[in-house]
């Protein structure tokens, strides 16, 4: 979980519902708040991607933690969503700094659920 204002009621919200989705599911929480701009995202980030057992999701809290990502990841040659996925929050105002974002659905026998490629933004 990356960047955010932890006095807004919203953005307390979203990590609590993080967390314990990450809890009930036996997984440990990383959250990072300190992302307010390229120099701290990349700090908090990378800090991340360098460690044993690297990241493979970066969750967005907001819109701008989410491009801020997006453009670490960019300049570091990281694959969005190879190798990092990226998911964020009120995801309208991203659209216009990233290329084709990718959303994977699980399969499920009783629909056809299918990988996604949103082309028209």
């Amino acid at each position: 979980m990356f960047g955010g204002d932890p006095n807004l009621y919203t953005i307390r919200e979203r990590v609590r519902g993080y967390t314990a989705a990450l809890s009930a599911a036996g997984l440990e929480a990383m959250v990072e708040m300190d992302a307010s701009d390229y120099q701290s995202a990349e700090a908090a980030i990378m800090k991340h991607m360098l460690a044993p057992g690297k990241i493979d999701a970066i969750f967005g809290l907001y819109n701008q933690s989410t491009i801020l990502a997006y453009e670490v990841m960019q300049h570091h040659n990281i694959a969005v969503p190879e190798c990092v996925s990226l998911i964020g929050f009120d995801d309208f105002g991203a659209r216009r700094h990233t290329s084709p974002l990718h959303n994977r659905r699980p399969a499920v026998r009783s629909k056809s659920w299918h990988g996604q490629r949103h082309n028209s933004y």
